[in-house]
C-alpha cells in the first residue's frame, strides 16, 4: 500500500513534466515561394543577361538566314513567271534546301538554349536553397515548405527575407 501511495504521485509528476517538455517543443514552420524568389533574385537577372549575350549572335544569324529565304521566296513569286522552267526549279530547290538548313539550325539553337537555361536554373535553385536554409536557421525555423502549400500566413512566409539575403549576396552565379 505504501508503494502505491508513492507510485501515484511519481506517475502524476512524470506526466506533468512530460507535458511541460512537450509544450516547450513547438515546431516552427516557414513557407517560401520559390517562383517569386527566382523572378526577384538578382542572380536570375544575371543569368538571363548572360544567356541573352551568349545566344544573341546565333539568333541574329538565324534572323538573317530567314530574311534571305524570304527574299528568295519573294523573287520566286515576283519573277517566277519570267524564269525558265530550269531556273525556277533551281530556285525552288535552293529555297527548299535553305529552309531545311534553317529549320535544323533553328532546332539546334532552341535545344541549346533550353539546355543552358535548364542548367542555369538548376544552379540558381541550388543557390537559392542554400540561402533559404541560412535564413531559416537564423530565424530558428524547424521546417521550410515550398510547394503544395494551399495557404501560408504572411508571418511564416520568409520569401521577402530570402530575397533580401539573395540581394545582399548578389554575386555572379557560377557559370
Amino acid at each position: 500500500m505504501k508503494f502505491i501511495k508513492v507510485l501515484f504521485p511519481v506517475i502524476g509528476l512524470s506526466f506533468l513534466c512530460s507535458s511541460v517538455v512537450q509544450a516547450e517543443e513547438v515546431t516552427r514552420i516557414a513557407f517560401v515561394n520559390t517562383t517569386q524568389l527566382i523572378e526577384a533574385s538578382p542572380q536570375a537577372a544575371v543569368v538571363s543577361e548572360k544567356l541573352q549575350s551568349d545566344f544573341a549572335p546565333r539568333e541574329a544569324k538565324l534572323v538573317e538566314e530567314q530574311n534571305g529565304i524570304k527574299l528568295l521566296e519573294e523573287k520566286l513569286v515576283k519573277d517566277g513567271a519570267l524564269m525558265s522552267a530550269t531556273e525556277k526549279r533551281k530556285l525552288e530547290r535552293n529555297i527548299k534546301s535553305k529552309q531545311m538548313a534553317f529549320q535544323s539550325a533553328y532546332q539546334n539553337f532552341v535545344d541549346d538554349l533550353n539546355a543552358r537555361r535548364k542548367e542555369a536554373l538548376q544552379k540558381l535553385n541550388q543557390e537559392i536553397a542554400v540561402v533559404v536554409v541560412e535564413v531559416a536557421k537564423q530565424a530558428n525555423f524547424d521546417m521550410v515548405l515550398e510547394a503544395g502549400v494551399v495557404y501560408a500566413n504572411e508571418k511564416v512566409n520568409i520569401t521577402s527575407q530570402v530575397i533580401e539575403a539573395l540581394k545582399k549576396g548578389a554575386v555572379a552565379p557560377a557559370q
